[in-house]
């Protein structure tokens, strides 16, 4: 096993709907979804254990494939550029479905950071959304639900979707935490709704508390003119108002990107 002498394990996951898409279209492999859900989990908790065997002091990073856009440049700089510090980009997600002019300032603060940060996005295996999806196609009459991943049409079946929703949320609720983990920081936006209100969830508060209690360094960009609560202030290293607050600093830290000599 020395002989592997690794400096990096990296373990790639895939959400549901590809993998569920390419065992049918390029293997016609029969399974589940339920069946999809564990072979993922054995596959972390295999890569894990294999890292442990040969040396517990080398790094072990889960990376999502993505959905939308492919993590490949992600996967570039876990390589060769370690150099730069590594992010978790935190964000309200169910809540802010269907808001179009809050998803745009969610999209350009993923885009600023992910040009500086290897950064982790949990939108990349996002599927916390599967099970309500799979009610309402089923309330309009539909068996599945018909989703577009990497420009191909993918069909879930619903009752498999519900028969997995409990696994979908542990799963997300572990993943996540475990994303965290494995940053030097977390960077979490908090757009700003149509009223002016702060848009944030439960799940974000979580994440930020968790990454305070891991000593992680905190970072809350929040643009709304409505004040942030004590559950905020209290775990947050610094507050900004505006993403390119937030880049100032991040440069005068020393984070942006620059390869050194």
């Amino acid at each position: 096993m020395r002989e592997l002498d690794a400096d990096l394990y990296v373990c790639i996951l895939d959400s549901l709907s590809a993998l569920h898409h390419r065992l049918n279209q390029d293997h016609q492999i029969e399974h589940t979804l339920k069946d999809l859900m564990v072979w993922r989990e054995e596959e972390m908790i295999g890569t894990d254990m294999l890292r442990r065997g040969i040396g517990d002091n080398i790094p072990f990073i889960c990376l999502a494939r993505g959905n939308h856009e492919d993590t490949v440049e992600t996967f570039y700089r876990l390589m060769f550029e370690n150099w730069r510090r590594k992010a978790y980009l935190s964000y309200p997600m169910t809540a802010v479905v269907g808001m179009e002019d809050v998803l745009q300032q969610i999209l350009d603060f993923r885009r600023i950071m992910k040009s500086i940060f290897i950064s982790f996005d949990p939108a990349d295996v996002e599927e916390s959304a599967l099970p309500h999806q799979a009610r309402e196609a089923l309330a309009a009459g539909r068996d599945s639900v018909d989703l577009d991943i990497h420009g191909q049409r993918v069909l879930l079946p619903c009752d498999e979707i519900l028969q997995v929703e409990r696994d979908i949320n542990s799963q997300t609720y572990a993943r996540d935490f475990l994303l965290i983990d494995q940053a030097d920081m977390i960077i979490s936006f908090i757009p700003t709704m149509p009223d002016g209100r702060a848009s944030i969830s439960s799940g974000v508060e979580r994440e930020l508390q968790h990454a305070h209690e891991a000593a992680k360094e905190v970072y809350v960009i929040w643009p709304s003119q409505q004040s942030p609560s004590v559950f905020v202030t209290q775990t947050a290293t610094k507050v900004f108002r505006t993403c390119d607050d937030a880049i100032g600093f991040f440069s005068q830290k020393g984070y942006t990107p620059t390869c050194p000599a």
